[in-house]
């Protein structure tokens, strides 16, 4: 039977998850496969990262795929460690197609790929679906504030480099949202701004035969989709 999880649970099983996946990261090995059948919660309510049969260890970052596959070129002077995602077959990228980020469909996975992937996880615990085209932010759908609206935008940016670079900064900003918000002093009211074109909406990339892109536009109907099962 299927539990539903509270948003402090959720924020409290991200920052575990992002500490099994500091682990893993600092040896060099990328998961590539962070959903949320691949999370084990233990009686004690301790999660656990299972299934490594897709993860990138540091010994496959300066092999060559074999000429069947497609991967890119490991960049030893990266400091990020971006590595050669392996393809069973050109364009055809391994993973799980919702939490897959941009960047898996270029043939290319690090860290940061595990990070979005946790990013879709979070959303799919609090709203009970993953994001799926134009998205809602999750405190339209659950007891949650802008700083976990905040941490799920960031964790889905679709430009690595805009997202969190480790695992330890998701996990700082998990551990933030489960703190009281402060009382903030009452403020003089502002004129109105001058009106300006809005900005436009959040476009994630995905190859269009998938159609599954999460943007995040407040407001916009949320996808129905499948329930997180941890």
């Amino acid at each position: 039977s299927e539990t539903k999880i509270s948003p402090a649970t959720a924020l409290h099983l991200t920052i575990q998850i992002c500490k099994a996946m500091q682990y893993a990261h600092d040896k060099g090995v990328v998961h590539r496969d962070v959903k949320p059948a691949n999370v084990l919660i233990t009686k004690d309510h301790r999660p656990k990262l299972a299934d490594f049969g897709l993860a990138l260890k540091p010994s496959d970052h300066s092999l060559d795929a074999p000429e069947s596959t497609s991967a890119s070129k490991f960049d030893p002077t990266d400091p990020l460690g971006v590595a050669a995602l392996r393809l069973t077959k050109p364009g055809d990228a391994m993973g799980t197609p919702d939490y897959a980020a941009p960047e898996v469909y270029e043939g290319k996975a690090d860290q940061r790929t595990d990070i979005y992937a946790l990013g879709v996880v979070l959303y799919e615990i609090l709203t009970s679906a993953p994001p799926r085209g134009y998205y809602q932010l999750p405190s339209t759908k659950a007891s949650v504030d802008h700083r976990v609206d905040d941490l799920v935008i960031k964790a889905l940016e679709p430009d690595p480099s805009a997202r969190f670079q480790q695992a330890n900064e998701m996990k700082l900003a998990a551990q933030q949202a489960t703190t009281p918000l402060r009382q903030q002093p009452p403020v003089a009211p502002t004129p109105p701004a001058v009106q300006t074109t809005p900005a436009p909406a959040r476009v994630i990339f995905r190859p269009p035969s998938t159609n599954t892109s999460p943007r995040h536009r407040s407001g916009a109907p949320a996808r129905r989709g499948l329930t997180a099962r941890l």
